[in-house]
């Protein structure tokens, strides 16, 4: 599966998704960190931290998802959305 994570492009301010496979290198300057992708283009993020962050989200919500397909109570169109809501309490359990 591929991994993606979201970006804001410094030229023109474009949010976009890149997949991490394409991330050649990671450094962090005043603004926050830099992302430089296969192609050379760059891109912003506030901070490596939430790069990690979106990451470790995407894979708890699939381990969530995962799990749903034992509640019987859920609703299609409200997986994502309790995914991710159970990823979030996953990730605040896991700072503590």
């Amino acid at each position: 599966m591929i991994k993606f994570i979201r970006v804001t492009e410094q030229a023109c301010g474009e949010v976009r998704l890149i997949p991490t496979s394409s991330i050649k290198e990671v450094s962090v300057d005043g603004n926050g960190s830099v992302v430089f992708d296969g192609e050379g283009r760059f891109f912003a993020k506030e901070s490596i931290e939430q790069i990690e962050t979106q990451l470790l989200r995407d894979e708890f919500a699939k381990a969530a998802l995962v799990s749903a397909s034992v509640e019987e109570n859920l609703l299609p169109y409200d997986l994502a959305a309790w995914a991710y809501k159970t990823a979030d309490e996953m990730i605040k359990e896991r700072s503590k």
